[in-house]
């Protein structure tokens, strides 16, 4: 099933300058800008003719399936948290801060991406993490739906509720790279590999920055593309669970495993002994 999309490729179509209107639109002015210094507020002040040249760029790395080593650089702030000890790297809250020019080009990307492949295909339908009008109180819903269901037949239910820590900043990349090119065209895997590779940050801290460092895990924060990335990961281990074993009627089938965002509740539910 998921290997249909490797099967035929899907061509890129060039982006439109409506594409980019609208999402130069949703840009706050009031973000911080990246280690370029260009700010969302000089973006949506081009003349046409700044945004024509813009356009020309991006169509320019969707043709090429390429991603310019000077959009990759990450600044990462320190915040203290608020009544934490100064002294404790616990403390402090990391604030990554994105190239303006690049994190427009990942929001028409994903926007692409999700039109151009059929998404139930690389997306559990019981993913409720990172998807348009999957909430959470729809998961909720839909958990307790299953309990019920379940008691309503006179059997038990169980639920067993697995957090995964810091996610997004473990993720390795080999690992999604082979899974986005299992999963996504071609075209699409060869962008998003040049994406990931070779990305560094500095760590920035009152007056003092640090020199780069490779970024070898991971998908940057407040990157668009970072939350969608962790569904080919999260995917392979859903369908697993989904499958039934081979038990005995007398014994405990599994049931769907419900995700939302890296936790994860896997349902299982069977006779009661009579209760």
């Amino acid at each position: 099933m998921l290997a249909n999309h490797r099967k035929c490729l899907v061509k890129t179509r060039p982006l439109k300058a409506s594409d980019l209107n609208r999402v130069i639109k949703t840009l706050s002015a009031t973000k911080a800008p990246g280690p370029d210094h260009v700010t969302a507020q000089m973006i949506q002040e081009l003349p046409p003719s700044g945004q024509k040249i813009l356009l020309q760029l991006y169509n320019a790395m969707l043709r090429l399936e390429y991603w310019p080593t000077k959009f990759k650089p990450a600044r990462v702030i320190m915040i203290l948290k608020p009544g934490k000890q100064p002294t404790e790297v616990s403390s402090y809250r990391p604030i990554s801060l994105l190239s303006i020019i690049s994190k427009i080009l990942e929001k028409l990307l994903l926007h692409r991406l999700l039109s151009d492949t059929h998404s139930q295909d690389w997306i559990p339908f019981h993913q409720f993490g990172f998807r348009k009008a999957h909430s959470t109180i729809q998961q909720c819903h839909r958990l307790t739906t299953i309990i019920n269901k379940t008691l309503e037949v006179h059997q038990y239910c169980s639920a067993v509720f697995l957090d995964i820590s810091q996610a997004f900043d473990k993720v390795w990349h080999q690992r999604l790279l082979l899974k986005i090119q299992q999963t996504l065209p071609p075209n699409y895997f060869n962008i998003l590999q040049s994406y990931l590779q070779t990305r560094q940050l500095v760590l920035t801290y009152n007056n003092s920055t640090s020199q780069p460092v490779h970024m070898l895990s991971g998908v940057p924060q407040g990157s668009s593309i970072r939350p969608t990335s962790l569904n080919p990961q999260i995917q392979p281990y859903a369908h697993s669970l989904m499958t039934q074993p081979s038990y005995p009627t007398t014994q405990i089938p599994s049931r769907p495993l419900e995700t939302y965002k890296p936790t994860s509740k896997v349902l299982k539910n069977g006779l009661a002994n009579g209760k």
